[in-house]
């Protein structure tokens, strides 16, 4: 029922049966989705309350231990990189670096590249290291990610390479719906 008022939009309502509900979940598919929507409310600020980057963590951090449900192990470390990167910046790095790392080396393709990209930026951004984070980027797009040549080529731009970036943008508008198609990412 959850899913369904999570679906229909009503967040506030979906919350409260996640509330109840995922305590006396074991770990299962079922707690892993309820997890996963609850901490995307929460960190997109779609409850009430508004953005809660430190519950979203907090779920994000117990899809971690799921250590029989593969799949939500590794969107745990991709939500938790990203909101201890909205949360603290490139305070965090070290942890959002080892995050990505863990999960570039994800069974689930999706995983793996949109850690990338995360990886790429978090290099770009904190370390001011863009030789570093093409290679991340690239890694990504080798995965089926559109975006990781979107953010390879604005990294070039950010150089002053504006040719090599320029062919990278429109390498990856012309790529990007066959590879959606294909990969979904």
């Amino acid at each position: 029922k959850a899913r369904g008022l999570y679906a229909s939009r009503d967040f506030d309502e979906s919350k409260v049966i996640f509330d109840k509900v995922i305590p006396m979940m074991s770990d299962s598919l079922n707690k892993g989705d309820a997890l996963f929507l609850r901490a995307a409310a929460y960190e997109s600020g779609d409850y009430k309350d508004g953005v809660q980057l430190d519950k979203a963590l907090d779920d994000y951090r117990e899809m971690m231990g799921m250590g029989g449900v593969y799949s939500y192990v590794e969107s745990g470390k991709l939500g938790a990189a990203r909101v201890l990167y909205k949360m603290n910046g490139c305070l965090e790095f070290d942890q959002i670096k080892n995050l990505c790392l863990d999960t570039s080396k994800s069974g689930v393709r999706k995983h793996r590249a949109k850690s990338m990209v995360l990886l790429g930026f978090v290099y770009q951004v904190c370390r001011d290291d863009c030789v570093t984070a093409r290679k991340w980027y690239m890694r990504s797009f080798l995965q089926g990610s559109q975006w990781g040549l979107r953010h390879f080529a604005m990294s070039h731009m950010k150089d002053g390479n504006i040719i090599r970036g320029a062919f990278s943008h429109a390498a990856a508008t012309i790529l990007g719906p066959f590879m959606y198609m294909v990969f979904r990412i």
